[in-house]
C-alpha cells in the first residue's frame, strides 16, 4: 500500500473516522493533524488492523500499554471510539513526559519507554539519530510534517534526500558492484557526472562530538539524573498503571492489571525481573 498517497486522498475527501479523531483530539489537547496522520500511519484507518508482534486496532496497542490507558477487554481494542481515545490520552501523556516535544513523543508512542525505546530517546536528546533505530526513523520521518515541535531541523538534515539515511561515523557503504563483474555503464547515453558541494555537519553534530553535548548550557549531574529517572518512571508499566488508576472511576477494579504488572516484572524475557 503506497500510504503517502492514500493519506493524501482520504485527507483531502475525508476519513471514516475524523470527528472521533476531531472529538478526541480537542478533548486531550492534542493536535489534530498529529493525531490523524499518526492513527492512518498505525493502522491505515483499519479497526481491525493486527501486527503480528501483538499491537492491534486502530491506535496499535500492546496488550499492557492498552490496559493502561482502559482497553480492557479484547473487544475495546478494535473499538474505534475506545481506541481513538486511547490515543489521544497516550500522545498526551507522551508530549507532557517529552516536555512538549512532539517528535519526541512520537517517538516514544512507537519505541516505547522500556529499555530499548529508553535508549533511542537518550539519543535523541543528543541529536544523535544514528542512536534510532530505523523503524524509529522511519516513523519520525513520515509524521514530521505534522509536528510543531522538536528536533526537525536535526532529522532533515540526518534524512538524505531520497529518503534514505546517513551512515553511522565510521561504518563505510558496502559497494554494489562485485569484483570481477562488468559494471553496468550508462555512457552510450552521453550523460555527465557533475561535482556536488559535501553537506554541511549539522551544528548540534558537532557540538556533541566536540563537547558530548547538543546545548551550551552546562547542566549538572543531578538535573540530568533526575530528568531521565522522571522520564524512566512515567514511561514504565508502574507509571501507566499509577495514571489508570488517577483517571479510573471509584468502582474500578485493578486487581488484574495488578496481575498483569506482577507477571510482567517477573518475565525475563520481557522487561526482566524486579530485582534487576
Amino acid at each position: 500500500m503506497q500510504q503517502p498517497n492514500d493519506y493524501a486522498k482520504i485527507k483531502a475527501e475525508g476519513g471514516p473516522y475524523d470527528s472521533l479523531i476531531q472529538t478526541a483530539a480537542a478533548t486531550h489537547g492534542v493536535s489534530y493533524d498529529l493525531l490523524h496522520k499518526q492513527l492512518f500511519k498505525e493502522s491505515s484507518f483499519n479497526p481491525n488492523a493486527q501486527s503480528p508482534t501483538g499491537p492491534r486496532g486502530i491506535g496499535q496497542f500492546t496488550k499492557h500499554t492498552g490496559l493502561a490507558y482502559g482497553l480492557e477487554r479484547d473487544e475495546d481494542f478494535y473499538d474505534p471510539a475506545k481506541s481513538i481515545d486511547a490515543a489521544a490520552r497516550y500522545m498526551r501523556d507522551n508530549i507532557k513526559i517529552a516536555g512538549g516535544d512532539e517528535l519526541k513523543a512520537l517517538l516514544l508512542y512507537n519505541q516505547g519507554g522500556g529499555r530499548v525505546g529508553r535508549k533511542q530517546l537518550e539519543a535523541y536528546d543528543r541529536g544523535d539519530f544514528t542512536g534510532v533505530s530505523p523503524e524509529g526513523l522511519g516513523y519520525l520521518q513520515a509524521l514530521m510534517d505534522v509536528t510543531n515541535t522538536g528536533k526537525k531541523a536535526e532529522l532533515d538534515a540526518f534524512v538524505k534526500p531520497d529518503g534514505g539515511f546517513e551512515a553511522p561515523a565510521g561504518i563505510e557503504a558496502t559497494p554494489k558492484a562485485v569484483p570481477g563483474n562488468v559494471p553496468d555503464t550508462f555512457a552510450s547515453f552521453g550523460m555527465t557526472g557533475k561535482d556536488i558541494a559535501p553537506k554541511a555537519t549539522p551544528f548540534a553534530q558537532e557540538l556533541y562530538a566536540t563537547t558530548g553535548k547538543t546545548d551550551d548550557e552546562d547542566r549538572g549531574f543531578f538535573e540530568g539524573a533526575g530528568n531521565n529517572a522522571s522520564v524512566e518512571l512515567q514511561t514504565s508499566v508502574l507509571g501507566m498503571m499509577i495514571r489508570a488508576v488517577n483517571e479510573a472511576p471509584v468502582e474500578a477494579d485493578f486487581m488484574q492489571t495488578y496481575t498483569v504488572v506482577q507477571d510482567l516484572f517477573n518475565d525475563p524475557f520481557d522487561m526482566g525481573r524486579l530485582s534487576d
